[in-house]
Parts: structure tokens; C-alpha cells; sequence
């Protein structure tokens, strides 16, 4: 497949990249609207190929409105994510009501979750045993 880069494509407010693959040698992606900015905070780290060889979504919380997943979401093949959800981590509250996936320590919360469900479910059986 031959590749190309249209600059000014579609209503010329576009950079068009056509290829199988785009590879960026650095280890930041930044994306930013000054229109729609928050806070004065100078970075707009979208995607960052982070120290542990991660890649962060948010990296910095320098979006301070979050990440927001609109649609379903499958995480890993194991988790899958639909419908309304309000969720805090350590004490924060969330900022809006709906979807809302929490990048930093998921790993470890969705660990803690699975041992919730673990306990929810043998306390069932325990009752349904009951006379």
C-alpha cells in the first residue's frame, strides 16, 4: 500500500495521514484545544509512553475535566463496561454522572471489585443453605 499525508485535507482544517500504520518516535502525544481548556496548565499529554514502558492515558491528570469513554468498553478481553456509571477513588468525587473509567491504579481496583463479587457470592450461597 503506497502511503500519503494530505495537509488541508477535507474542508482544509485537516492533516490526512493514509497508511497501514503511523509510528511517532517520541514519547509524548498532545492534544490540545486552548478553546477548551480548564485550567492554565501548560501540557496537554494525551497518550505518553511512560517511564515503566505504560502508556498513560491523561498522564498528569493534565486534562482536568478526565477522561470520559463514551461508548461501551472492553478492557483486555476480561472487562466490559456499559450503561451509567459514578465511581470515586480515595476519596474524590466524581466530576459528572455517566461513564467514567478511572486510568490511574485500575489494574488494583478492578482487582478489589473481583474480590467484592468473590465475597458477595459466597455470602449467597451461605443464605440460599440456610433453612
Amino acid at each position: 500500500m503506497a502511503t500519503d499525508v494530505t495537509l488541508d485535507g477535507g474542508d482544509g482544517n485537516w492533516v490526512v495521514i493514509d497508511a497501514a500504520a503511523a509510528q511517532v518516535t517520541g514519547s509524548d502525544f498532545m492534544l490540545d484545544a486552548a478553546s477548551r481548556r480548564i485550567g492554565k496548565n501548560p501540557y496537554r499529554r494525551a497518550l505518553v509512553h511512560d517511564q515503566s514502558d505504560g502508556l498513560t492515558v491523561n498522564f498528569g491528570g493534565d486534562y482536568q475535566g478526565g477522561v470520559t469513554v463514551a461508548s461501551d468498553t472492553t478492557i483486555a478481553g476480561q472487562l466490559t463496561v456499559r450503561g451509567e456509571i459514578s465511581y470515586a477513588v480515595k476519596g474524590k468525587s466524581p466530576t459528572q454522572r455517566g461513564t467514567a473509567i478511572i486510568v490511574k491504579n485500575l489494574g488494583e481496583e478492578i482487582g478489589e471489585l473481583h474480590l467484592l463479587v468473590q465475597q458477595l457470592t459466597e455470602r449467597v450461597k451461605a443464605l440460599e443453605s440456610q433453612p
